[in-house]
């Protein structure tokens, strides 16, 4: 099944403590930068199988109120990495 997962608190924190989610939604300043992002955006993660043999692991979309996605896997080392940086 390919349902979107919810996410937990750390991967919130994650989120919006990444640069690129802190400086495209105005965290930078924010006294609970979580909260404000939760009420930004929505977010969601899938444990992702591509159509071809393998396994590419957690992918995480984020969406802001201007309709533009952001998108992240996690790298080999666990961390957060901008998908196409």
């Amino acid at each position: 099944m390919r349902d979107p997962i919810l996410l937990t608190a750390k991967e919130w924190d994650e989120l919006a403590g990444n640069p690129t989610i802190a400086e495209g939604f105005g965290l930078e300043s924010s006294p609970d930068p979580v909260a404000e992002l939760k009420e930004m955006c929505y977010a969601c993660k899938f444990d992702f199988y591509p159509g071809s043999p393998g396994y590419v692991g957690e992918v995480f979309l984020v969406l802001g109120d201007s309709m533009e996605v952001v998108v992240f896997t996690r790298d080999n080392s666990g961390k957060l990495s901008l998908l196409g940086s």
